[in-house]
């Protein structure tokens, strides 16, 4: 019975449905929760830390100008000053302001200072000061310990300006428990405002500074809450902490840091409904979408499994398996959709691909042993006329004397150069060819030695056939030609791992390098026909690619390099 056909499309499209309905509605249930402390308390974390970070500043101005007041105390001319009731002279009044001058332009954030006495006062120019009784009996009764207060300045083009007041009793050095003054010295209280870098951010809240009371000192009072509508009493707080409080029906986040030695407070704001608005409109749909995403994600889940990727994971195996050239397999299958088509495809594939491998396989075989057999029935007569032009020249200019010795080479050559028509020799009959050959060449050249060099334990490796006569021969008939000088022949036979090499050197005339290898790369040059013929067959028998190496220069000579593995496998 023919199956009915379900597209594969359809069920990726109802896989992804549900899966998306899994992934927006269970994880996002979690999630919402998850996200939401972890934002939470991520951003009460940052804010507590500024708050205290920025606290920590504050306080380190606040005990920069202490120090102040330190040094103050300790300059000789003022102590002098207040001790007399009085300045010696307008030059000492004018060093002292000078002075002064001198720690207000050191630290940026001093607006001004001023010293009273029991019947002098001075202090920076242009600000007018005052220290009410109030200042006075606090300052001496703390006996040399600050406090902190707020105070409003008349500077001289500017108008009433506030500050923050560091007042201390001033106290003979040689006699503590005597007060020579007071000391006052005044900061700016943008530079407070700086440090808290106040804006308005749902996330980093709103930074302020309060008193006791609750009052703001430093802060837009419209953006804040009244400390009077809520059960937080701030006085209470001794430590650097934060806190959840309620106005107005509203959640809030505070961080509180008390600034040391003062009666004032660093205060960061978040208004927790802004800071969480954003995912409270998204739990509604994310707890509906989860109860329906975790019924229908975990069975189709499972059907996706069994239907589609079980089948792919198994067509995957199958295919390392072809890769293997394993053109055998077969899958058995009940799909009815495009998987069912690719496991159709594919054992029709395998068949086929195993019936043209071996058709192909066959036909490579029997084509290169046809080539094989052509290149080397080239070659024979090739040394057969060159040979026989020897022996006649060679009889002619002896008289015959010397002919048994060059038939009996020249036998040698042939028995060598045909092999029964053998594609493959050994490397000892390889060199007993060239040595018959190079007898017969030196009775026709007399300034002609050579040399062959080859360790016994090479002699019985198989190797192709007519390789090195020939080279030697190229040498002869091209590197000699027309040479008066001794010619010499070095033939040289060794291992490189697995690599049997032939290397035969000459001192001829030599040639152009380039021009001899585009030779052995044109197919249909008469050129370099040995060179070419010999590089076909190694590249033929080994299935490889450039074995022979040329290397020549004009007057001195060429060396040629021939490689054949050892123990490979000939394709004869």
């Amino acid at each position: 019975m023919k199956r009915k056909f379900v597209s594969l499309r359809i069920k990726i499209i109802f896989v992804f449905t549900i899966m998306c309905t899994f992934f927006f509605g269970i994880y996002g249930f979690f999630a919402y929760e998850k996200t939401q402390k972890l934002f939470s308390d991520q951003i009460n974390a940052l804010n507590q830390n500024t708050t205290m970070q920025m606290g920590q500043n504050i306080d380190f101005l606040i005990d920069q100008a202490r120090d102040t007041t330190l040094l103050i105390i300790q300059d000789q001319r003022i102590f002098e000053a207040l001790k007399n009731d009085g300045l010696k002279s307008f030059a000492d009044e004018q060093l002292i302001f000078r002075s002064l001058n001198t720690y207000v332009g050191q630290k940026d954030f001093i607006h001004s200072i001023y010293i009273q006495g029991d019947r002098i006062s001075f202090g920076t120019s242009s600000t007018e000061n005052n220290i009410t009784p109030e200042m006075l009996s606090r300052a001496k009764a703390l006996k040399g310990y600050f406090f902190f207060v707020l105070d409003t300045l008349k500077v001289q083009s500017k108008g009433e300006e506030e500050v923050f007041s560091l007042i201390r009793s001033m106290n003979n050095i040689n006699n503590v428990t005597e007060t020579m003054g007071i000391i006052k010295i005044n900061i700016k209280k943008s530079a407070f405002a700086e440090i808290m870098d106040i804006k308005n951010d749902k996330y980093s809240g709103i930074n302020y500074i309060v008193n006791t009371q609750g009052e703001y000192i430093i802060g837009q009072e419209n953006d804040l809450i009244d400390f009077n509508d809520t059960d937080f009493d701030i006085e209470t707080v001794k430590d650097p902490s934060m806190f959840k409080i309620k106005s107005e029906n509203t959640s809030y986040t505070l961080s509180v840091y008390p600034i040391k030695n003062t009666d004032y407070y660093l205060c960061n704001l978040v208004n927790d409904s802004l800071l969480f608005g954003e995912l409270y409109d998204l739990q509604e749909s994310i707890v509906f979408a989860a109860f329906i995403g975790l019924l229908l994600a975990l069975f189709i889940m499972f059907l996706f499994d069994r239907k589609v990727l079980s089948p792919l994971k198994k067509l995957k195996k199958l295919l390392k398996e072809v890769g293997n050239e394993n053109f055998g397999v077969h899958i058995d299958h009940n799909n009815n959709d495009e998987i069912g088509l690719v496991f159709d495809a594919f054992n029709k594939m395998s068949i086929k691909l195993d019936q043209l491998l071996n058709q192909v396989y066959q036909k490579e075989i029997k084509k290169k042993e046809a080539e094989l057999l052509a290149l080397q029935a080239q070659i024979n007569p090739h040394f057969l006329y060159n040979t026989m032009e020897m022996i006649y020249w060679t009889s002619r200019m002896e008289k015959a004397i010397k002919t048994s010795e060059m038939v009996h080479a020249l036998s040698i050559h042939f028995r060598h150069t045909l092999n029964q028509g053998d594609f493959l020799t050994t490397v000892a009959n390889e060199i007993e060819h060239c040595n018959s050959y190079l007898t017969i060449q030196k009775e026709r050249l007399e300034n002609l030695d050579y040399s062959i060099h080859c360790d016994a334990d090479l002699h019985d490796i198989p190797v192709v056939n007519l390789i090195l006569v020939t080279l030697v021969e190229n040498s002869i008939t091209h590197g000699f030609a027309n040479m008066e000088k001794n010619c010499m022949i070095k033939v040289t036979i060794e291992k490189e791992e697995d690599t049997l090499i032939y290397r035969i050197e000459d001192n001829g005339q030599g040639c152009d390098e380039e021009s001899i290898r585009a030779f052995l790369k044109d197919s249909e040059s008469t050129q370099a026909f040995a060179l070419r013929n010999i590089n076909d067959r190694l590249n033929l028998a080994f299935n490889t690619q450039d074995s022979l190496e040329f290397y020549s220069q004009i007057g001195k000579g060429t060396t040629v390099i021939v490689r054949q593995p050892i123990g490979g496998k000939y394709i004869v």
